[in-house]
């Protein structure tokens, strides 16, 4: 027996959803078991190889970046920053873009966001009072000079955030852009920065929120998570930077999956140095098993039993109402979210909502028709935000252009995705409506747009596999974000259950298996 954790109730008996409050230390952060966990989620926050952390949207990358610049700054040996969540304004992003429209963009990003490091760099070795001691006098003044000449407006630790805006919201014009990126000063900045690194201690960059705003521009976020992504890398192989200089960053999976659709492919998809957050089945259920396990008397509804679905809501089983038959509850529960630890925490919150209803009205569980209602409602939250990140992945990697004010484009893009998705009719189909479902986002959004594809890298459409514990569907997971199309030659496919919740669909349900992300070597 456990009398579990007390949990501040103003930030709901889980936690909070959003990664940048969350907390970070152990008890409360969930240390998963590297017996069932990918590698990336096991990672150690004293590990100082990492410099880019891959995930969903959800899958906690914030709260890794977190903790790993909370371990850096708790070491006497390094200099940590904080954790930087002001990231660029959209504006400068698509001001950007319009001054480089054309195949060179990425690389355009990348020399931006080296010269914004390298300011940012300066502004710390110069004006931080942890780092004032370093580098001689004669190297100091050195670089004081250029940058006086340089960036005479700064005069204080600057984050590289801040930089980057600066550099692009004070250049009127791209020819006034490019004479500064290409002037000679940098050069002469960047040698005397060499050389004052090399007596400093290590130096720890902590980048966060780069697509807190990618949904008002995909197309032109994705292609500055790309500069930037490939700016950290080349600073990490850097002799002199690389082992004194540690840019730790976040990036969505489909920005990792266009990296990986390039001819960097083979060095990048198993570099120790890139963490992928590979959530799936048995880690999201070992995630919820410890979440029960801190739960407080007063939030279960068995309070002096083991903390399991049962003692927190009064039922092992649930009918499903649709198919008229009984199911594992945390089944049901686990399979209606995208196997994220987000999912896992708003449905939990709003599910012990349920509980402390049911307690104060004197009942011996929770009703099963308020659970089923509050696994439908939250299932349709997930649902519907994983249709605008299709609908951003469509605007972002296509050249996706409807007949439609640019203005409400992600809005539109979402209606059309719901609709075509509705039109199959079913949430269960074999090969001829998949072709038709693809046929019909060709027809819709252009030729270019595989609707197929985007459903299945999003976890929104998967395949059955009689090889799998009797018959699973398989869904994709982020750990094979570089598996871009669903298998062709399946008998049987299916809209994951969060989709039927956000679209109204009543079908024989895709969870008559328990759903799981792909795992490798499953088919």
């Amino acid at each position: 027996m456990t009398s579990g954790t007390t949990v501040n109730l103003e930030q709901g008996a889980f936690g909070v959803p959003d990664g940048s409050r969350a907390e970070i230390e152990v008890p409360t952060f969930v240390e998963l078991d590297p017996a069932i966990a990918q590698t990336g989620l096991i990672s150690d926050p004293a590990d100082r190889a990492v410099r880019v952390f891959v995930g969903k949207k959800g899958s906690g990358k914030t709260v890794y970046l977190r903790r790993f610049q909370a371990a850096a700054n708790d070491e006497d040996s390094v200099y940590a920053t904080g954790v930087d969540q002001n990231s660029p304004a959209t504006d400068n992003v698509t001001k950007f873009s319009r001054w480089y429209r054309g195949g060179d963009i990425t690389e355009r990003w990348s020399m931006a966001w080296r010269i914004a490091v390298l300011r940012s760099l300066c502004s710390h070795l110069l004006f931080a009072r942890a780092l004032s001691s370093y580098g001689s006098i004669p190297d100091r003044k050195t670089l004081r000079r250029l940058a006086e000449e340089a960036m005479p407006d700064v005069g204080t630790p600057r984050s590289v955030y801040d930089q980057l805006g600066s550099m692009i919201s004070t250049n009127r014009t791209r020819q006034a852009f490019d004479a500064e990126v290409h002037s000679g000063i940098w050069a002469d900045l960047e040698y005397w920065l060499r050389q004052i690194i090399q007596d400093a201690p290590p130096i720890f960059f902590y980048l966060d929120a780069v697509d807190e705003e990618y949904a008002t521009a995909p197309s032109d976020w994705l292609r500055c998570q790309k500069g930037l992504f490939h700016q950290v890398m080349r600073f990490l192989r850097d002799p002199d930077f690389g082992g004194r200089l540690h840019i730790v960053i976040a990036i969505r999976d489909n920005v990792f999956a266009s990296i990986l659709r390039s001819e960097h492919a083979t060095r990048y998809r198993t570099d120790p140095h890139v963490r992928v957050l590979a959530w799936d089945r048995p880690a999201v259920r070992f995630f919820f098993a410890r979440k029960l396990e801190r739960l407080s008397h007063e939030q279960v509804m068995y309070p002096h039993s083991r903390r399991t679905v049962a003692a927190w809501l009064g039922h092992t089983q649930i009918t499903n109402a649709i198919r008229d038959q009984d199911e594992d509850l945390e089944d049901y529960i686990v399979r209606h979210t995208r196997m994220l630890p987000r999912d896992i925490v708003l449905m939990g919150n709003e599910l012990a909502e349920e509980v402390r209803k049911a307690k104060g009205e004197g009942r011996a569980s929770v009703p099963q028709a308020r659970i089923r209602d509050t696994v439908s409602k939250v299932a349709a939250w997930c649902g519907n935000e994983q249709l605008f990140v299709c609908g951003n992945q469509i605007l972002g990697d296509s050249p996706y252009q409807p007949a439609m004010d640019q203005a409400d484009g992600e809005e539109h893009i979402y209606e059309r995705i719901a609709e075509i998705v509705r039109s199959v009719g079913t949430d269960q189909f074999g090969p001829t409506a998949l072709a038709q479902l693809a046929e019909q986002g060709r027809m819709t959004m252009g030729d270019a747009v595989d609707l197929t594809a985007v459903l299945w890298q999003n976890g929104l459409l998967g395949f059955g596999d009689a090889s799998l514990n009797g018959g699973e569907w398989v869904f994709h997971g982020v750990e094979d974000v570089d598996r871009l199309f669903i298998p062709l030659d399946r008998e049987r496919y299916a809209l994951h259950p969060c989709l039927l919740d956000a679209l109204g669909f009543r079908g024989a349900g895709a969870g008559t298996k328990p759903v799981r992300p792909w795992r490798r070597g499953a088919a």
